[in-house]
């Protein structure tokens, strides 16, 4: 059996249990944004990873296209909310990186606390 076919497999045998994990933290999201990075620093350390947290601030975002047009007409529209990265344990030259987000606007937040 190909890695692929075992992933595949994998995937579909535990299909309940992945949806369960991305309703949690659906909801953890609704709560606010703390929440919901705690929510992923206890998945990461489930799954054995060590994890830091960073915030980012207005210099680290100067930079970045996709920000200069925010910056510069409605920088207090953006939130400088903490971050978290795991870190799996292992020795090797290789690097993956594996991300994920919750672009949630503010009244996402209201919505879900009044619905």
């Amino acid at each position: 059996m190909s890695i692929r076919t075992e992933i595949r497999q994998q995937v579909f045998e535990n299909a309940d249990r992945h949806t369960e994990l991305l309703r949690a933290g659906l909801e953890a999201s609704f709560e606010d944004v703390h929440t919901f990075q705690e929510w992923v620093t206890e998945r990461l350390n489930l799954l054995g990873a060590t994890t830091d947290r960073f915030t980012l601030s207005r210099s680290d975002l100067k930079d970045q296209p996709a920000f200069t047009e925010q910056l510069d007409t409605d920088p207090k529209s953006i939130r400088f909310g903490t971050n978290v990265v795991g870190q799996l344990p292992g020795n090797t030259d290789a690097t993956t990186v594996l991300f994920a987000h919750a672009d949630k606007a503010p009244v996402s937040y209201r919505q879900a606390a009044s619905g």
